[in-house]
């Protein structure tokens, strides 16, 4: 028979046990509602999940999406298609939970977040691409450098008189003056043109050709790179190469040169989320950036953003031998 000594630490026990579960129960604030938060399980697939910026990468996002569903086949998704600025307009207006975009969201994005959320969002790399330059068919020039697509941009690179650009609510853009490490252009330079979309940047410049008084070039955004030689065109323009350095070879935008940062014009696809309250988009976000989501891009045929390529060289000499 159980001493009156143990009697008394069991009941005592079976109280506070009791007191604690009344107040998980009711939710409780502060401490408490923390505690509950962390001892009730979320499933993930019982969400809905909306997701924007589908136009920046359609083909990509869908084998994502298309994944993802795989993984949680309860899960309720909707993908809207926009470029950047619309995606997370609608991020920030609680629109959907999920947002693909070309570039971070600035500080004052940020602060927008802030006040509407009481958190900042939260964003990550999934993919790399390549900023493609396209010019006519007779254009003579090969090897750009940083240097020259930073001058062209600014309204100084010799031997070019027009430089046809995306809308700047894509997001691409910003993104390729972030890696050049110059502010994003006026949209009232006389020597840009932004076109509603890359069907059109290539259409303006391929009309172009065999007009000698006036040399363009134009920039497209390509996540979908070829293994090998420049990407493929029916209209009669070619892609320039580029190289990182003066001394550097002159390459094409392929998968592996991009891949290994040999092709010097790059961009990132992202993916953001609602930092504060909104736990579908953060798994989504999780769930793409892990391990097993970085396999899924480079299934897809894509590069992705971590675990990107790098060349090896093997030899049997010794360091510093």
């Amino acid at each position: 028979m159980p001493s009156k000594r143990r009697i008394w630490f069991l009941a005592r026990v079976g109280l506070y046990l009791l007191v604690i579960a009344l107040l998980l129960r009711s939710g409780g604030t502060g401490v408490w509602g923390n505690i509950r938060s962390l001892l009730t399980s979320h499933d993930a697939s019982r969400d809905s999940l909306v997701i924007c910026g589908r136009s920046l990468a359609p083909v990509l996002i869908d084998q994502l999406v298309a994944s993802y569903r795989e993984d949680y086949p309860r899960i309720e998704i909707q993908v809207h298609d926009g470029g950047t600025n619309q995606a997370l307009e609608d991020l920030i207006n609680g629109r959907c939970q999920a947002a693909f975009l070309l570039r971070p969201p600035t500080v004052e994005e940020q602060d927008l977040f802030r006040d509407v959320t009481g958190d900042t969002a939260i964003f990550a790399q999934v993919a790399v691409g390549a900023v493609l330059v396209a010019a006519p068919l007779d254009y003579s020039t090969e090897g750009l450098t940083p240097d020259d697509l930073r001058r062209a941009l600014q309204g100084r690179q010799p031997g070019l008189d027009i430089l046809f650009l995306p809308d700047p609510n894509q997001g691409l853009l910003s993104g390729l003056c972030r890696s050049l490490g110059i502010t994003e252009p006026p949209a009232s330079s006389p020597h840009l043109v932004y076109l509603a979309d890359q069907a059109a940047i290539l259409d303006a410049v391929a009309g172009m050709a065999g007009r000698s008084a006036t040399r363009a070039w134009g920039l497209i955004g390509r996540m979908d790179l070829p293994d090998s030689d420049a990407p493929a065109t029916p209209r009669p323009l070619r892609f320039l190469t580029a190289k990182a350095a003066p001394e550097s070879c002159a390459v094409a935008p392929t998968y592996e040169n991009t891949a290994t940062g040999r092709y010097p014009f790059h961009n990132y696809l992202y993916v953001a989320c609602r930092g504060a309250d909104d736990r579908a988009g953060g798994h989504f976000l999780t769930s793409l950036v892990s391990a097993r989501g970085m396999r899924q891009v480079a299934r897809a045929g894509f590069i992705p953003a971590r675990n990107v390529a790098r060349e090896i060289t093997l030899s049997r000499d010794p360091l510093g031998g």
